[in-house]
């Protein structure tokens, strides 16, 4: 996250960097929906505001057989 701000700092001001707080399926689906957004030609904040409200209403649960893994 940290090296996509660096990076897009240096690039262009039109790049927004946005840590979704989630990864998989929930960090698709919020990408899937804001880029429906963008191409029916929606605002850019309209666009942002749309993924912080999806970011705060999603959530994740996983199953996992052994904590081995996850440490």
């Amino acid at each position: 996250f940290q090296t996509g701000q660096q990076l897009a700092a240096r690039i262009s001001d039109r790049i927004h960097v946005i840590d979704t707080k989630t990864c998989s399926v929930g960090l698709g689906l919020i990408v899937r929906e804001a880029a429906k957004e963008a191409r029916a030609g929606g605002a850019l904040q309209s666009i942002i505001d749309g993924i912080d409200r999806r970011i705060r209403s999603t959530r994740s649960l996983l199953c996992v057989d052994t904590l081995k893994y996850l440490i």
